[in-house]
């Protein structure tokens, strides 16, 4: 059983990236605007989940209580390929024409109560060229993300950026499911709507943080995804 503290309560620095990012006055995350209508874009979302098998989803965590419908995919020359699932979301393929189409994935992902997946990284930022979009489709109040030293709650029907290539982990400690709908886009298309301490160049604090994790793990082990048994 994993144990953290209320999402409302400040996060003590818990480990020296934490203290670094905290330290540089960093901004993780951000909302940036829904260009269309959420009410039909999280009906088609939630149609699509109700329709696909779960023999048919990717499943991880080592029970498999973390599911996923997969949308679209990379590939090696850069672009994404859709998968068949995405001709029953047009609103989603709208969504990310107008961000200048999918470069990468594009995934409904849903996570259990009670589960956690640990600090880790993503190639994914202003710096890598790429960045990565989230909308939560149905949540709580304490299904959060941690980037470094800042702790994000995001309600439904709204969209944000993250800073993925920092430390970050995930964790839902509510009673009901935590769904997102994420995509990846490139960084240029989209980095004129975050704020300016988002979109500046940050690689060097980044390279630092990552490096501080690193050790981390060394130290204290990486679990991965934990389930609660609470």
């Amino acid at each position: 059983m994993f144990e953290l503290p209320a999402h409302k309560a400040a996060l003590a620095p818990q480990t020296d990236f934490q203290d670094l990012t905290r330290a540089q006055g960093l901004r993780m995350h951000a909302e940036i605007p829904l260009p269309l209508l959420a009410p039909p874009l999280l009906h088609e979302i939630l149609a699509l989940i109700t329709k696909v098998p779960d023999q048919l989803r990717a499943h991880s965590c080592y029970d498999g209580s973390w599911s996923s419908i997969g949308l679209a995919y990379g590939t090696s020359n850069g672009h994404s390929e859709m998968t068949a699932w995405m001709a029953d979301v047009p609103t989603v393929s709208a969504l990310l024409e107008h961000f200048g189409g999918c470069t990468g994935f594009c995934t409904i992902a849903r996570i259990s109560p009670g589960d956690l997946l640990n600090w880790h990284t993503d190639p994914l930022s202003i710096d890598s060229g790429t960045v990565r979009l989230h909308l939560p489709v149905t949540t709580n109040s304490d299904a959060v993300t941690d980037f470094c030293h800042e702790r994000a709650f995001w309600p439904a029907g709204t969209l944000h950026y993250g800073d993925y290539g920092f430390p970050h982990r995930v964790f839902n400690t509510g009673d009901t499911e935590r769904i997102h709908l994420y995509f990846d886009v490139a960084a240029q298309t989209v980095a004129k709507l975050f704020p300016e301490p988002l979109s500046s160049p940050r690689h060097e604090i980044r390279s630092r943080a990552i490096g501080l994790l690193q050790r981390h793990r060394h130290s204290h082990g990486n679990d991965g995804c934990i389930r609660s048994t609470a």
